[in-house]
């Protein structure tokens, strides 16, 4: 993470200075209308019927062709769990708000910096420009009104976890990606993956159900025709789990049943067809798996759960359905 990081951009038929250095002031939220101009698209005002936000930021396309162009960016807010920063035209006033504090957002302490030249934020300037810094500080109120940043909430262990979401869940071969918190609480429950699969004749491969990515994880897959369970413990350990006889062609069940013996610990199992074919002893993690990686049927289309594969690892068979059961 970081509050001002180097951006690379390369793209030899409109950058035409190989190596050049651009100083315009831009944001993450810049590039999607940057790449929209480059294209010459217009972001769609209705996707299915539903009306869309509009683009807030500003394309800098100006300045791939232009070191010295105007991008016409002026202001940008920030804001997470109370803490607030606005950057207007070379200057930036900063607060840090204690999280989960209780809510007095009034008496924080606001800083001020030039950092047009003093891009470091070592020289706090509040105390010699008191009408600049609240001259920003109103500016952050207009913006984060405009861009719904307000009310304020500096509650960070309700907004971070995930809700305790249990019961049986249905899951098919093309469903989306779903993301924490709207997927069944796999943390600290005992749960049973239950995949429904037609494996062809000459064998089949792939993952039948992940959840999260290569920093916290589990995938249920099958591999060289032994059927495998690998959870992954915020990318330090991966706990793994592989059956001691294959996976028969044809319709089958396949299952992995975790049953929690302790807080965030249990035995994972696996069957086939309804018999045991292996087990393993796993802790589970204390948190969420991913603010980025979800609940996927049939692939692992991002960072992998485990090294055991490349993603996406599609599976080669044919999946009917996934049932998740979390219980209470």
């Amino acid at each position: 993470g970081g509050m001002h990081e180097p951006m690379i951009i390369c793209y030899p038929e409109l950058i035409k200075d190989e190596g050049g250095i651009r100083e315009q002031y831009t944001h993450a939220i810049d590039i999607v209308p940057t790449v929209l101009e480059v294209l010459g698209l217009q972001a769609s005002e209705t996707c299915n019927g539903y009306a869309q936000k509009p683009i807030e930021g500003v394309s800098f396309a100006g300045s791939l062709t232009d070191p010295y162009a105007e991008n016409g960016k002026h202001v940008q807010y920030y804001e997470m769990f109370g803490s607030r920063g606005l950057w207007s035209s070379g200057w930036k006033a900063v607060t840090h708000h204690k999280p989960a504090s209780g809510g007095d957002f009034i008496n924080d302490t606001w800083e001020l910096y030039n950092i047009s030249a003093d891009p470091s934020e070592v020289y706090d300037l509040a105390s010699d420009y008191p009408t600049k810094l609240e001259e920003m500080i109103l500016l952050w109120f207009v913006q984060a009104e405009r861009f719904n940043a307000l009310p304020l909430d500096d509650r960070q262990h309700t907004r971070y976890h995930s809700s305790e979401v249990t019961g049986a869940f249905t899951y098919y071969p093309g469903n989306e990606k779903i993301l924490e918190p709207m997927i069944p609480d796999t943390l600290n429950h005992s749960y049973n993956i239950t995949a429904y699969v037609d494996v062809p004749t000459q064998g089949a491969e792939g993952v039948l159900l992940s959840i999260g990515g290569q920093f916290g994880g589990l995938s249920f897959f099958i591999k060289d025709g032994l059927l495998v369970y690998d959870y992954n413990y915020m990318g330090e350990r991966l706990y793994s789990v592989t059956s001691t006889s294959k996976v028969p062609t044809g319709r089958s069940v396949l299952t992995m049943a975790f049953e929690k013996t302790g807080g965030h610990r249990g035995i994972s199992t696996l069957y086939i067809d309804g018999k045991d074919v292996g087990g393993t002893e796993v802790v589970t993690v204390p948190s969420r798996y991913s603010f980025e990686e979800g609940l996927e049927v049939g692939r692992d289309s991002q960072t992998p759960v485990t090294e055991s594969y490349e993603v996406p690892f599609k599976f080669t068979g044919t999946i009917e359905k996934v049932v998740l059961e979390v219980k209470d």
